[in-house]
């Protein structure tokens, strides 16, 4: 997983294309996106130059949530099960930043799961048809 991570590191690195010399032009790629730990230490050693921040609080929340999707939308276009691990390292990240523990999350989903079931049924509800008492005037 890590080389994995590595490589689309490299891959992001490259396509800054920061070859400095006479008659090269720097070409700049905008991200404005939050990315892992790594990410700008792995893109520096492709030779290129990152520029990041760290977020605040409100910032980081909301890039969390930003990131969520973004990997739940790369995940259904690809059906690559390394998207599936990056949606829970999200996930996880969320978590933490509430205070709550991975395996309390994992308690809680096995709960929620013996109470209500989980997805392997493959159930569809379609809808539900409930009485009604009728006033009569």
């Amino acid at each position: 997983m890590f080389s994995e991570t590595l490589e689309n590191a490299v891959k992001m690195a490259d396509s800054l294309d920061s070859r400095a010399g006479e008659g090269l032009e720097m070409k700049r790629v905008t991200y404005n996106k939050l990315v892992r730990d790594r990410i700008p230490e792995i893109i520096a050693a492709a030779g290129h130059h990152p520029k990041t921040r760290v977020l605040d609080e409100a910032e980081y929340t909301a890039e969390l949530r930003r990131k969520l999707v973004e990997e739940v939308e790369e995940y259904n276009t690809s059906n690559d099960v390394e998207e599936l691990a990056d949606i829970l390292e999200v996930v996880f990240a969320i978590a933490s930043q509430m205070g709550i523990d991975p395996l309390l999350l994992d308690e809680l989903r096995r709960s929620k799961k013996d109470k209500r079931g989980g997805f392997e049924a493959k159930v569809f509800l379609i809808d539900a048809e409930s009485r009604e008492e009728r006033n009569s005037c």
